[in-house]
């Protein structure tokens, strides 16, 4: 095995991730609206919680796929 990254190393040996070096404290986490919605979400039982993971992701997919093909037929 050879050694890490700089970044890498850096976070390790902080004890931190590298998001928490890389990025500003809010600038990665959920707009306030989202906040509040998520701490809702996380009140569901175990099978909806995992329904509710499972709507998001299939939006996100779809977003990325209409931003990947409007971005090749522009």
């Amino acid at each position: 095995m050879g050694e890490s990254p700089a970044p890498i190393s850096l976070a390790k040996a902080l004890h931190v991730s590298l998001d928490t070096l890389v990025f500003e404290e809010d600038e990665r986490g959920p707009s306030d609206d989202m906040k509040l919605q998520f701490e809702a979400v996380a009140q569901l039982p175990e099978e909806d919680r995992r329904i509710v993971k499972a709507l998001i992701e299939g939006m996100v997919i779809k977003y990325q796929a209409k931003r990947m093909v409007g971005s090749r037929s522009s």
